[in-house]
């Protein structure tokens, strides 16, 4: 009888141990997903005031456009003044590109001018081996 009562305890130990190992492996897998829930919220948090920024940030924009008290014919003297600007800034670039191309077409035009060009092909391979260009010479022959 004290034995089977001994072997009781000892399995009442063991189960107690497993339970305990369960209940701690549990605990630490909701200690990481807390961590990681914590992470995700500092990020949230993040995106939440660069969000909150973002909109003050237009507000002032959208304030400013709606003319915060300038009179209109201003502001469109302005875009008009703007767009002119940027019209003659696109002409002469468009000017300049044409003289670019132009140039260009010259500067090769004296180049070739300047330097001959060889109308024969060279054979394929290695310029020092004199065999192999005179093999290639008497094929292309």
């Amino acid at each position: 009888e004290v034995q089977t009562l001994e072997a009781r305890v000892e399995h009442n130990k063991k189960l107690h141990d497993k339970r305990l190992e369960e209940l701690s492996q549990r605990g630490r897998k909701i200690h990481k997903t807390l961590r990681e829930r914590q992470a995700q919220n500092e990020e949230i948090q993040a995106q939440i005031y660069e969000i909150g920024a973002h909109v003050a940030e237009q507000l002032r924009i959208k304030q400013g456009q709606a003319g915060a008290g300038k009179p209109q014919g201003i502001t469109a003297e302005k875009k008009m003044r703007s767009l002119v600007t940027h019209r003659k800034l696109n002409d002469i670039s468009q000017a300049q590109n044409q003289e670019m191309k132009l140039l260009r077409e010259e500067l090769e035009r004296l180049r070739l001018r300047t330097f001959p060009s060889f109308v024969e092909k060279r054979p394929a391979g290695n310029p020092d081996d004199l065999s192999y260009g005179m093999q290639q010479r008497t094929i292309a022959a």
